[in-house]
């Protein structure tokens, strides 16, 4: 498949997303100030107007060359079930421990053989993520069943 027939429907899916986006916000009650309806609102205009820009830009561009999505197919069979298992095993690890085997796990399989390096750089990047959503957005991020009540998983 072409890179222009894939911009075309990739383009085309997010003018669906934007438009059923900005059509659930309309049930939302408006009040004096600026709501998350509005945020919302504001999101899938810009959705839209994005993927109409890249439409048009697809319809423009020139482009035959052929895309590839996977050379490796075991390879990426093997990344998707890490992801699939990432997303699964939040729900009883929890976000710290389900990310720290995933990042682990992936950046060692992509080639990273240093283990320990992998291991500092899924804590610190682990750490960020989760100082930045508890503290900064306030929003709880998934914790583990298994272990009960243990508060840093």
């Amino acid at each position: 498949m072409s890179k222009k027939y894939i911009n075309i429907f990739i383009s085309l899916i997010f003018i669906v997303l934007g438009v059923l986006l900005y059509k659930s916000t309309l049930e939302l009650k408006a009040s004096s100030v600026v709501t998350t309806g509005f945020y919302i609102k504001f999101l899938a205009i810009s959705l839209v107007l994005s993927a109409f820009v890249e439409l048009v830009k697809s319809f423009v561009a020139n482009q035959k060359e052929k895309v590839v999505f996977a050379k490796d197919i075991k390879r990426f069979s093997i990344l998707v079930f890490f992801l699939i298992f990432y997303v699964w095993g939040m729900g009883y690890l929890g976000f710290i421990l389900s990310s720290l085997i995933f990042l682990t796990l992936t950046m060692y399989f992509m080639g990273y053989k240093h283990i320990f390096k992998a291991l500092l750089i899924s804590i610190v990047v682990i750490a960020f993520v989760q100082g930045l959503f508890a503290y900064v957005f306030e929003i709880p991020l998934p914790k583990s069943t298994i272990f009960g009540d243990l508060e840093w998983l």
